[in-house]
């Protein structure tokens, strides 16, 4: 299964990994889970709450210092932690 190529509407995808049976994330009827790629503007309408997102560390990586905090979290800078739930 790993490495096999699949098209999904025309698009195509390589499976990089496979979840145990019984993972349920972020529904339990989800089979399938595809990259998404965020835009600039995706950030700007702070009332935008549709994405869950899961991850796993490597053995000894912080979570400070994991591929791709810096990046989400320098998004948010321009807003005080105590406006994030507006």
């Amino acid at each position: 299964m790993l490495g096999t190529s699949l098209s999904l509407d025309g698009t195509p995808h390589v499976v990089i990994g496979v979840m145990p049976r019984h993972f349920r994330f972020p529904a339990d009827d989800v089979q399938l889970l595809v990259p998404f790629t965020l835009r600039e503007a995706d950030f700007e309408n702070r009332r935008n709450r549709f994405l869950e997102g899961v991850a796993r560390l490597g053995t000894g990586v912080a979570f400070e210092k994991a591929p791709g905090y810096r990046y989400f979290t320098s998004k948010l800078e321009p807003w005080p932690r105590a406006r994030l739930g507006d």
